[in-house]
């Protein structure tokens, strides 16, 4: 005997225009497996799927979302040493002649922060922050010589890194 199933698909919001919402209710099967275009035009024939169009406002909305890892933005993001491709630490020309500074985006607990709302029984988890080299004018710190072109780390995002833990089986002795 077939299983019923029932599948609803979303609709999709594109500006100054609202696609329609369906719920599909059937038996799975390859064969009943209608396409949404069949159902937009009313072409479905099975009587064991019954076709209907939802409005947007009978759609519950998603509940308020909750940040994995915690951030820290800086706008005007403008170091005066920082490490450079090869590990050295260089300082960054920031005067009237130029003048380094971006978006960063670190996480908000540097050390071993497990990622908020994460399984903790199936993975192990890690905020961490993800670094990018950017272009800037740097020299070796203390030096007076001329600044130069070059590559300097720079914290770019936060992500939540999963590793699955191994199966575990718990045996009686």
């Amino acid at each position: 005997m077939p299983v019923l199933h029932n599948v609803t698909l979303m609709s999709i919001t594109v500006p100054s225009q609202v696609l329609p919402m369906y719920e599909i209710y059937g038996f799975s099967s390859s064969s009943r497996q209608k396409s949404l275009s069949q159902a937009d035009s009313g072409a479905i024939d099975d009587p064991t799927i019954r076709v209907m169009k939802k409005s947007a406002a009978s759609v519950k909305s998603l509940p308020h979302y909750e940040d994995v890892c915690g951030i820290v933005i800086q706008n005007q993001f403008s170091p005066v040493v920082a490490f450079e491709k090869n590990g050295s630490l260089v300082e960054v020309q920031q005067d009237s002649h130029r003048n380094f500074f971006m978006t960063s985006v670190e996480c908000e607990k540097q050390t071993n922060h497990e990622c908020h709302g994460i399984d903790n029984s199936m993975y192990s988890s890690e905020c961490v922050t993800v670094y990018e080299y950017r272009r800037a004018y740097v020299r070796a710190v203390g030096a007076k010589t001329n600044f130069v072109d070059g590559f300097i780390k720079v914290p770019v995002t936060c992500q939540c890194r999963l590793r699955r833990k191994g199966v575990r089986m718990l045996v009686n002795t």
